[in-house]
C-alpha cells in the first residue's frame, strides 16, 4: 500500500468502541484520521487546536490520544509532559504523529511517556495495528 493521508484505506479491524482523541493542527488529515477510525468501529474526535483538546479533556478522558508534535501555541512534547504527571491521564496510550521524526523528537516522545511513534504520511493499517495493540493492553 502507498503511503498517504488515508483516503484510500479500506480494510477493518474490529474495535470495541473505544473512543480515540486526535490532536492536530492539520484539519485535513485530523479528519482522515477520524474518518478512518469510525470506519473501524472507534468513536473518535478530532481537535485543531490544543486549547480544544485540554478543554475537552477535562470533561472526558480519551481511551487513546492521537498526538502530533508541531503545533501552534503548545507542542505535542508539552501536551505529553503535562499529561503524564496528571494521575487522572498519565495511564492513557498516546501514539506520537509528525511530520519531524528526527531522532532527537523520537527520543523526547519515548522519554516523556509516548508509547508509539508514527512518521508522517504512515501506512493505514500500521496505525490501525497500534491503536489495537495498545488498547489491549
Amino acid at each position: 500500500m502507498e503511503k498517504g493521508y488515508l483516503e484510500a484505506s479500506d480494510f477493518q479491524i474490529a474495535a470495541t468502541g473505544e473512543k480515540i482523541f486526535i490532536v492536530d493542527d492539520d484539519e485535513n488529515l485530523g479528519k482522515s484520521i477520524a474518518r478512518l477510525l469510525k470506519r473501524n468501529g472507534y468513536e473518535c474526535e478530532h481537535f485543531s487546536s490544543p486549547l480544544e483538546f485540554l478543554a475537552r479533556l477535562r470533561e472526558e478522558a480519551p481511551s487513546l490520544i492521537l498526538l502530533d508534535l508541531k503545533m501552534s501555541w503548545i507542542g505535542g512534547l508539552d501536551l505529553i509532559r503535562g499529561l503524564r504527571k496528571n494521575p487522572r491521564y498519565k495511564k492513557i496510550p498516546v501514539v506520537i504523529i509528525t511530520g519531524y521524526p528526527n531522532g532527537e523528537n523520537r527520543f523526547q516522545s519515548f522519554k516523556l511517556g509516548a508509547d508509539a511513534f508514527l512518521e508522517k504520511p504512515f501506512e493505514t493499517q500500521e496505525l490501525l495495528e497500534i491503536i489495537s495493540a495498545l488498547l489491549k493492553k
